[in-house]
């Protein structure tokens, strides 16, 4: 999936020679020091912090006793900053940071336009630019990695495909680097600052209502921010930043820079209506249940495979709805005869109208987990719902 960039002005005016300045004044806690470091004077050092700081709309540094001390919201961009620029720089191979000095963002945002447009006029009309700029952008890149990034001639040139690959990387340190502001500005407003939190559309994920609900409790100024939609597309928002973290199954991809944290294993019941027919006995069969019509979810799910796992050898019973939506199962469920699986999280929430038939089958689980990239650094907010999330699956055994 390519992630695509939109032209912002401010974003485009920042370099990463005032990034790298800022990481080190940061860590350093002095700009004098870091000026020394970077091979600035102080003056020009505090110049290019400054620019840093109207681009972003941050205020970036306090004045504390001992030099220049980060504002919570520079603690925030901080964090990410670091892990920016060595993402950066293993992208455009250079070792150290003050390689990236000559290169902005304009220059980056040109090569991902290119790409993403498919061709030089493309780009240069969706910038509103002319193509010599967008060109200059792409030849200063060119010059720090000493290799062609586009081929073709005049209007129709696209990148090669050292260009391509270069292009993904720099979209997705763009989008982070946005995201960076954006989560920075959060806390400058005095409130903490926004966590974007998925999860996958299957079962086993109600619990995270509890879970949520204690985090928002403990942090009245937090916004959580609860988003669902397809694994692939989740994933891809996670690698580029716009997702912290992702609460679903295992038997997802894991992308490079992605590390899944086991969290549970729910198991599948057998869901049925309050009066069904097999309600109380024990002995029912796989014959028995495959009178009944089923519901199930789509060939992707831990749902679907515990529903080929169940009947394994004598072929699926008669479906009578294929969805995704857990709400949608519970509901024809509980207003028919048909039979679905469920977790036990799931049919805990709806025990007024939904039973687990006695003669489900053990074994069928389903194995929730939490996705976040490797290099992630929670602030304190976030690591509380984090082990909150952590505390709950691991006393729900214990309950």
């Amino acid at each position: 999936m390519v992630h695509v960039v939109r032209p912002d002005e401010s974003i485009n005016a920042i370099s990463p020679r005032q990034l790298v300045l800022f990481e080190v004044a940061g860590r350093l806690g002095f700009i004098t020091d870091a000026a020394a470091q970077c091979g600035l004077s102080q003056p020009a050092a505090t110049q290019a912090l400054q620019q840093l700081q109207e681009h972003t709309g941050l205020t970036l540094f306090e004045r504390g006793n001992k030099g220049a001390v980060l504002s919570a919201a520079g603690k925030s961009f901080h964090r990410d900053v670091a892990g920016l620029l060595d993402h950066l720089g293993e992208a455009l191979g250079m070792e150290q940071p003050i390689d990236l000095w000559r290169i902005s963002a304009r220059h980056m945002r040109a090569l991902v336009c290119i790409h993403q447009r498919g061709s030089l006029d493309k780009a240069a009309a969706t910038l509103g630019v002319t193509m010599r700029s967008i060109v200059r952008g792409v030849q200063a890149l060119e010059e720090r990695m000493a290799q062609p990034l586009l081929q073709g001639a005049a209007a129709q040139q696209k990148p090669t495909a050292q260009g391509a690959a270069l292009a993904e990387k720099c979209a997705r340190f763009l989008s982070e680097l946005e995201w960076a502001i954006r989560k920075a500005r959060d806390v400058q407003d005095n409130s903490e600052a926004t966590f974007v939190v998925a999860v996958t559309a299957d079962p086993g994920l109600a619990a995270i209502g509890t879970v949520a609900r204690e985090h928002l409790g403990r942090h009245p100024n937090a916004c959580l921010q609860v988003e669902e939609a397809a694994a692939p597309e989740l994933l891809t928002r996670l690698v580029i930043g716009q997702v912290d973290l992702i609460f679903g199954y295992t038997d997802l991809p894991t992308p490079e820079g992605i590390v899944w944290d086991h969290l549970d294993a729910a198991e599948f019941r057998i869901a049925a209506a309050l009066d069904h027919p097999l309600a109380g006995r024990s002995d029912a069969g796989l014959a028995d249940l495959a009178r009944y019509d089923w519901v199930d979810s789509s060939g992707d799910s831990q749902r679907h495979a515990a529903l080929m796992a169940l009947f394994a050898g004598r072929g699926l019973p008669r479906l009578r709805l294929i969805t995704k939506a857990p709400p949608l199962i519970a509901q024809v469920i509980a207003g028919s005869t048909a039979l679905g699986l469920m977790t036990d999280y799931e049919l805990a929430q709806r025990s007024d109208r939904l039973i687990a038939l006695p003669c489900s089958p053990p074994g069928l689980m389903m194995r929730i987990a939490v996705a976040r990239r490797t290099d992630w650094q929670p602030d304190a907010a976030q690591a509380d719902l984090l082990q909150r999330a952590s505390h709950y699956f691991a006393n729900r055994h214990a309950r």
